[in-house]
């Protein structure tokens, strides 16, 4: 809040300073009175007020604490989504490992080779499509946790650039205004020329 207050002083007094000289080239020649028939202001400048400064300031905080709320909850869903596939992937560990003691007991039930080498095919055939169903979901979740992760970069990023972008447009806007309310007359630029 220091800083806010010390900006809004400075725009104060530069707009203060401003307003008592009654032609643009009393600044450069250091007089306050001028041959010259004295030019009227086209533009008025409005001084800025505390409140409107607090309310920016409230609004920017509002933002971030809003931005801050939405990366928690995105981390919150990214490891909720960790656990889920974790859970998953053991589950699918106990099935496979069920299946496995399941047809061990089968394999050793039977007693010619020509079902035993088909139960063996078939075990092979089930093993590949479960290796390739766990695979899918690794790549599954690795996407998702990819794709996560990706949004909570860019949310930072915008918080980042909106922050940025508040401060520095707020901070130079009354002064830029000030500035150039004293050194224009009518829509064009004067440079010192007497009328």
């Amino acid at each position: 809040m220091k800083h806010d207050y010390m900006s809004l002083m400075a725009v104060s007094s530069l707009m203060i300073f401003l307003s008592g000289c009654e032609n643009p080239t009393d600044l450069e020649s250091g007089k306050t009175e001028s041959k010259a028939a004295p030019v009227p202001a086209t533009t008025v400048t409005t001084p800025v007020d505390g409140m409107a400064m607090e309310a920016v300031a409230e609004r920017m905080r509002q933002t971030s604490m809003d931005m801050q709320a939405d990366i928690r909850q995105a981390r919150t869903h990214r490891e909720m989504l960790e656990t889920q596939h974790e859970a998953e992937r053991k589950n699918e560990a106990e099935r496979v490992r069920q299946q496995a003691v399941r047809d061990a007991a089968q394999l050793a039930a039977l007693k010619s080779s020509k079902e035993r080498q088909a139960l063996e095919a078939a075990q092979a055939h089930a093993r590949q499509e479960v290796a390739e169903r766990a695979a899918k979901a690794e790549r599954e979740r690795q996407a998702a946790l990819e794709a996560q992760r990706a949004l909570e970069r860019n949310s930072a990023k915008a918080q980042a650039t909106k922050a940025q972008a508040t401060k520095a447009p707020a901070a130079k806007e009354p002064a830029a205004k000030a500035v150039n309310g004293g050194r224009q007359l009518g829509g064009e630029v004067n440079f010192g020329a007497d009328i």
